[in-house]
């Protein structure tokens, strides 16, 4: 499987469902990221209906159909199966390909990129600093 092309398919709702992680669920996902970042576990509950939920969109929408599903729906699934191993295996897959998906790919790179960007800022301040230091003996 190419965990960069961010499909899975899960059993929810009774049925097998395609999930798809493009940028579509990506931004969705990112948005409710924000609001759980601060003091959460970061695969809670609530966080996987999110990402379960973000896929299944995603796919929908990229085939043209509409969902027969709310997000309800899923986070009820995803609550009353937190101690079902087959519905928990399944959603440890989906969280992988969501984690190596090409948009989370994309976006580790950015963040990558601008922390080395802070990095460099910082240590060339330092050094500025410490030459006005020693000039000023």
């Amino acid at each position: 499987m190419n965990l960069q092309s961010g499909y899975v398919e899960m059993n929810i709702l009774g049925q097998k469902r395609g999930l798809k992680f493009g940028n579509l669920a990506f931004e969705r996902i990112e948005k409710e990221l924000f609001k759980l970042y601060e003091g959460a576990e970061y695969y809670n509950t609530k966080m996987q209906a999110d990402i379960v939920f973000a896929g299944l969109i995603n796919n929908c929408y990229r085939k043209g159909v509409d969902p027969d599903f709310t997000y309800e729906q899923i986070f009820d699934f995803i609550d009353d199966n937190q101690r079902n191993i087959e519905v928990v295996t399944e959603i440890a897959e989906v969280i992988r390909v969501y984690e190596n998906s090409k948009p989370m790919q994309e976006h580790i790179e950015r963040v990558k990129e601008a922390i080395e960007t802070i990095q460099k800022e910082q240590s060339n301040k330092k050094k500025v600093a410490g030459k006005r230091s020693k000039s000023s003996v």
